[in-house]
């Protein structure tokens, strides 16, 4: 009826479709049934999730939304865009990235793995940044998202793709959750550390 449905799935929400329609996850919080005879479910472990309806013509005003950067792969996000939002920021560059109001949808792990090939040091200023600096991670945000796709997502806990199977893309992390490592490209161990309260992983040697 031309109403619209939003779901934030937050940090452990999940939406799988299950064609049978019987199968029920144990932290399924909202199911949809569907007129082919399967569903739509909705699960979150932590209930930090929320789902929000809109009838027919009504403003989709979802909190934080509208306020959302570019998304990484989309034409809007170029090197031209990250040089101009990095200017003048003295946060660090690692806290900027996960900025939603700066650019969408990079979270910690994709972070992380970005500045490692760009070969950025996550404490380093957002706006001391040179435009190849920024050319250069522009490039490794789509390369880790895209990466990413095709590996499914990346599953430690709790993540799901859409058909309730596990991502893998873990199996192919250069620095993430991968302290006292050796790092892929120089050998040294990766080191782990705190950055804007996040957990955060890099190589002191690769990364300046």
């Amino acid at each position: 009826d031309g109403s619209t449905v939003v779901f934030h799935l937050r940090m452990t929400g999940s939406l799988v479709y299950d064609p049978s329609g019987r199968q029920r996850d144990a932290y399924a919080r909202l199911v949809f049934h569907l007129a082919g005879g399967g569903a739509l479910v909705f699960a979150d472990v932590r209930t930090f999730g929320c789902v929000y309806g809109f009838a027919a013509g009504e403003e989709i005003a979802v909190p934080g939304l509208q306020s959302l950067g570019p998304e990484p792969l989309s034409e809007a996000f170029t090197p031209a865009y990250l040089a101009q939002a990095v200017r003048g920021r003295k946060q660090p560059i690692k806290s900027f990235l996960l900025d939603q109001r700066r650019i969408a949808g990079l979270g910690n792990i994709y972070a992380d793995e970005a500045l490692f090939l760009a070969g950025i040091h996550p404490r380093r200023e957002a706006g001391s940044l040179t435009q190849a600096e920024c050319k250069k991670l522009a490039a490794a945000i789509q390369r880790v998202l895209r990466d990413g796709l095709a590996d499914g997502g990346t599953t430690f806990r709790n993540y799901r793709n859409g058909e309730g199977g596990y991502g893998h893309h873990q199996e192919h992390l250069c620095v993430y959750h991968r302290a006292g490592k050796p790092c892929p490209t120089c050998g040294r161990p990766i080191e782990k550390t705190t950055v804007g309260g996040r957990g955060t992983h890099f190589c002191p040697h690769c990364q300046h």
